[in-house]
């Protein structure tokens, strides 16, 4: 044998003896009575706790669009979908209408001058209610396609819940969630993107704590800026959003959050591709499927600024009072050429629908929210109690024109200015001025009954009075002013009390005015609305202005059909014997008022 040999026997001689008196010592002390034997390890479980999007469906998470009581969708007696901001950030969202379009049985859209249009369940916008951080806008149009950065998450409910919302929501909820601050640590978020026909994108969010590790105010951050070029011609667009939140811990029991958000967007939209004659077969040239017939700066514009203050206030572990008073203001602007028609052989197009309109919208409003965790009969029982008090304001500026732009060769042409029409002007003169006044007050309970079964319930009431005031011609489809209430009180125009002499161009055959019983119209939004009744037609008679339930009198103005006849009367101040019947808080006097009337007691006279 060799050195070489020797040596490596040695060594593994070596390492045997050491492995053996190792595994001695071992044995020792398993058989060593003396000595303590380590305790056994147990059962591990771990669990996955980090947001993964699309993997599970966040059904005990709390919804507060379901429900004011805290329920979560499990709880919920209704279809809530919700889409968060891990799910937004997975799915590349840009703006809120890429959000609706991934929730399930929800079709969402935006045509051109309609805002964010949605229809689930076979209702439409109109049935359905869409919220700002729980907030009805009333308007269609304020839900225009903005920029999904600010948002936390996009909570879509089914079904009616106008007892939550009030009325419109007869086909479902959708409401957008902005981010605030927290008192949760977040880590500051960067977004830096780029894509087909020039769309880029850059975002910034981020919170800070001030105060250190007792910190008792919280500061939060976002910011986007957007652009895109469109796949059609001149339909370029910008958005820029901002939000801004102040969370102070005033007490260990009081909380005060500041919100601020400021949208704009202005892009150029596209109304279509002209169809080829005969219309019938619904046939277009494909060659012109990029081409934008509208005016060379056509424009839709919105600004919106949005300003929220909520004070809550933890009575105890049970009870949570909460106040919130809130501020919208919007404007928003459209130039644009919408129509466009072949001539009869298909050789030129005719330019046409001259449109500028300008919108003027705020609201303000404040509400207080109690919540309450009990029992009811030996039962859990949680209560929830709210009133809402809002004014909606929003005034018209329209100008449209029904000429001929232009008509041009659809291969070859070149387009003008808008305000380089003839006989186009900037929409500086008010149409309408619509005010809409909402007291809401309702309440929810849901009683757990046992063995799986809960009562959910809820209750509200409406009390909405609409005053417009008509800035066009007068006359008598259009009157100066208009009001209209839906909670009258029976009989409350029917009352005796002193009036001013009205001169009016009666009918012959009308004997005594018919009580309008005016409509409500849902919004503050949409075209001019008479809002006299089919009652008030038949007798000929439009009411030129018509004030609250506790007026006085009514000044009465005859309607077109009513023209043909040239006598003219004059209301003189009725004589009524009951003086105490002049009190307007009185239902069960006003209703005997009213009895009396119909009897001719009380009836006011005509003298021609």
């Amino acid at each position: 044998m060799n050195r070489l040999s020797i040596l490596a026997a040695a060594v593994m001689a070596a390492l045997s003896a050491c492995a053996y008196a190792q595994q001695a010592t071992d044995e020792k002390r398993e058989t060593d009575p003396t000595k303590p034997s380590a305790a056994p390890i147990g059962k591990l479980l771990v669990t996955d706790q980090a947001p993964a999007p699309n993997s599970k469906l966040p059904l005990d998470v709390p919804a507060a669009t379901g429900s004011r009581l805290g329920l979560t969708p499990r709880q919920t007696a209704a279809t809530i979908n919700i889409v968060d901001r891990e799910t937004m950030d997975a799915r590349g969202t840009r703006d809120t209408l890429e959000a609706l379009q991934g929730v399930p049985g929800v079709i969402a859209d935006s045509p051109p001058g309609g805002g964010g249009s949605v229809a689930m369940r076979g209702f439409s916008s109109g049935q359905i209610t869409q919220l700002f951080n729980g907030i009805d806008v009333g308007y269609v149009i304020a839900a225009h396609p903005v920029d999904a950065w600010i948002l936390d998450r996009v909570e879509v409910l089914g079904g009616a819940s106008s007892f939550l919302y009030g009325q419109g929501a007869v086909g479902g909820a959708v409401n957008y969630v902005s981010k605030l601050a927290t008192r949760t640590p977040l880590p500051n978020d960067v977004l830096v993107r780029g894509g087909s026909d020039g769309a880029w994108q850059g975002a910034y969010g981020g919170q800070m704590a001030l105060g250190g590790k007792d910190a008792r105010h919280f500061i939060r951050l976002d910011a986007s800026l957007q652009g895109w070029e469109g796949y059609v011609n001149r339909t370029d667009g910008r958005t820029q959003v901002l939000t801004a939140s102040w969370l102070a811990d005033l007490t260990p029991r009081l909380s005060h959050t500041l919100a601020y958000e400021w949208q704009n967007k202005d892009h150029q939209p596209y109304w279509g591709t002209p169809l080829l004659n005969p219309t019938t077969n619904a046939q277009f040239d494909p060659g012109l499927r990029f081409t934008n017939f509208n005016t060379a700066d056509g424009a839709y514009e919105q600004v919106t600024d949005w300003v929220r203050s909520i004070l809550e206030y933890k009575a105890s572990d049970r009870t949570r009072v909460t106040n919130t008073a809130y501020y919208y203001d919007a404007e928003r602007d459209y130039r644009n050429v919408e129509t466009y028609r072949y001539t009869a052989d298909n050789s030129r197009v005719q330019r046409t629908g001259i449109l500028a309109q300008k919108h003027g919208q705020t609201l303000m409003g404040n509400k207080v929210e109690l919540a309450h965790q009990g029992t009811l009969a030996g039962l859990s029982s949680d209560w929830s109690f709210g009133l809402d008090m809002s004014r909606n304001k929003q005034t018209r500026y329209p100008t449209s024109l029904s000429t001929i732009v232009s008509t041009v060769d659809p291969n070859n042409f070149t387009v003008e200015n808008f305000f380089d029409i003839p006989g186009v002007t900037p929409a500086t003169n008010p149409d309408r001025d619509n005010r809409v006044f909402i007291q809401a007050l309702y309440a929810e309970n849901i009683t757990r009954l046992g063995a799986g079964w809960s009562l959910l319930t809820g209750l509200r009431g409406e009390k909405i009075r609409i005053d417009a005031v008509n800035y066009r011609a007068v006359n008598a489809a259009n009157p100066r002013t208009s009001s209209a209430t839906t909670s009258r009180s029976p009989g409350a125009s029917a009352r005796c009390g002193s009036s001013r002499a009205t001169p009016t161009c009666t009918p012959p055959t009308a004997r005594r005015p018919t009580r309008p019983r005016a409509s409500s119209p849902r919004s503050t939004s949409g075209r001019s609305r008479t809002s006299t009744s089919p009652r008030a037609t038949r007798s000929r008679w439009a009411a030129s202005s018509t004030s609250s339930t506790a007026a006085a009198t009514a000044r009465w103005r005859p309607t077109a059909s009513s023209a043909k006849t040239s006598r003219c009367r004059t209301r003189t101040t009725p004589t009524c014997p009951f003086p105490w019947a002049r009190s307007p808080r009185r239902a069960s006097r006003r209703r005997r008022v009213f009895a009396s009337t119909r009897r001719g007691a009380c009836r006011p006279t005509w003298r021609t």
